[in-house]
């Protein structure tokens, strides 16, 4: 019981904290929390990365619980803790990095997800793509926008900001977040590890290389 506190308690004093470089010389295999793993038998993440917005879902419902995750922000998000994490998945060509000197916690993660989906393609970025992609993401974001505008009608939601002048690409006339990449897959379901995807998109295994998999 209280190795178990220990493992994934919140707060100092319960482990020591890894760099990246005292990681790969100990060559450590990471430990996913339960949360992030998908292992809680109560309830399992609801992630939404569109919009930031996180909490449980219980698994008796087959409805998204708007159950805030509390304390468990401040878990640690590995065990051992680390000073920092990097995030991929194979629907999308970017990675996350996320620090925190104090170790990663459940909630760093999810904060910096949420910054990184929701930065804008470049106009190099966009210029890559092929003319099946162009047009899913031109769909996915005016369905983003009808969302917003009925949430900010109905719900109450403050209007969107307008994007800023350098992220609009020219030839389109508007800007395209990360997240519309994704299509319909915005929801995070667990954190796992995949040293052949990582070493595949870095050319070599990073065990503080952890795969987002992402389902609509």
């Amino acid at each position: 019981m209280a190795d178990d506190l220990g493992v994934w308690a919140a707060g100092d004093g319960y482990g020591p904290v890894l760099p990246q470089q005292m990681l790969y010389q100990l060559r450590a295999t990471l430990r996913i929390h339960p949360v992030l793993e998908g292992k809680r038998k109560d309830f399992h993440l609801a992630f939404d990365i569109r919009t930031g917005e996180a909490g449980a879902l219980n698994n008796n419902s087959n409805v998204r619980s708007a159950q805030e995750l509390g304390p468990l922000r401040d878990a640690p998000a590995t065990h051992p803790r680390v000073e920092q994490l990097y995030l991929i998945t194979n629907k999308s060509p970017w990675y996350t990095l996320v620090e925190n000197k104090k170790g990663v916690t459940v909630g760093d993660v999810i904060s910096q997800i949420t910054v990184d989906y929701r930065k804008y393609v470049t106009e190099w970025e966009w210029t890559q793509l092929s003319a099946f992609v162009q047009e899913r993401m031109r769909r996915a974001a005016i369905t983003a926008e009808q969302e917003e505008h009925d949430a900010y009608y109905t719900a109450g939601r403050p209007a969107p900001p307008a994007p800023p002048a350098g992220a609009i690409i020219p030839s389109e006339g508007r800007a395209y977040r990360r997240f519309l990449w994704l299509k319909e897959n915005t929801w995070l379901e667990v954190l796992t590890h995949d040293d052949k995807l990582v070493e595949h998109r870095f050319g070599f295994k990073a065990p503080d290389c952890l795969v987002m998999v992402m389902s609509g």
